[in-house]
C-alpha cells in the first residue's frame, strides 16, 4: 500500500471486541517522521460508533488536504431541502472537524483509510498518513486497488481464524482419553 499510494506512513489498526484500537504493525518513511504509533493502544471513542459503520460500507476514504476548505453543497430549488441529503456512500464526504484537528496534532497533512471487515463487523483498518505542506492525491485506479487490498485482508483473516479453529479442534481430537 506504500509503494502503491506514495504515503509516509502505513499502519494496520486492529481493533478489538470493545472496539478499542491497537496498531499491530506499520512501515514509515522516517524522512518525514519520527514518530512510531506500532503497539500503541487508542480507545473506542477515538473512532466513534458512526465513523465505524461509515468505515464498514465506505471501505476507502481519502482526505487530500486536511487545510483545504471543504465545498458547499448548493440547492437547485427549496424544494431539494425538505429531505436530507443522503451522502453516506459519498468519496466526496467532508471529513469531521474533531478528525481534522486530531490529523493537524499528529502533523498529518493526508490521509486515507482501507477498511478490514471481518465476520460482518469492522475488523481494523490499513491507516496511511502523509506530512508536509501539500495534499496526497491517489488516483481513483490505485484506490481502487486499494479496496480489493483491503478485501483480500478480510478474507485472508476470516480463513486463517477458522483454520487456526479447526487446527485447535483437531488438537482436542486427537489427545488421548481414559475411553
Amino acid at each position: 500500500v506504500k509503494e502503491l499510494t506514495g504515503f509516509h506512513r502505513v499502519m494496520i489498526y486492529q481493533f478489538d471486541a470493545a472496539f478499542n484500537g491497537k496498531v499491530v504493525t506499520e512501515l514509515v518513511d522516517p524522512a518525514h517522521t519520527r514518530d512510531l504509533y506500532q503497539g500503541l493502544h487508542f480507545p473506542a471513542s477515538d473512532i466513534p460508533k458512526q465513523a465505524r459503520d461509515l468505515y464498514k460500507l465506505n471501505k476507502v476514504r481519502l482526505l487530500y488536504d486536511r487545510d483545504l476548505e471543504s465545498a458547499r453543497l448548493v440547492c437547485r430549488t427549496l424544494e431539494d431541502l425538505e429531505e436530507p441529503l443522503d451522502l453516506t456512500h459519498s468519496y466526496l464526504r467532508a471529513m469531521s472537524p474533531i478528525h481534522l484537528k486530531y490529523l493537524k496534532n499528529m502533523a498529518v497533512r493526508a490521509s486515507m483509510s482501507i477498511s478490514i471487515n471481518a465476520f460482518g463487523e469492522l475488523w481494523g483498518l490499513i491507516s496511511c498518513h502523509s506530512y508536509g505542506s501539500g495534499g496526497s492525491r491517489v488516483a481513483f485506479p490505485i484506490r481502487k486497488m486499494c479496496r480489493l487490498i483491503g478485501d483480500t485482508a478480510s478474507r485472508n483473516i476470516e480463513r486463517l481464524s477458522y483454520a487456526s479453529r479447526l487446527q485447535a479442534r483437531k488438537l482436542i481430537n486427537t489427545m488421548p482419553t481414559d475411553q
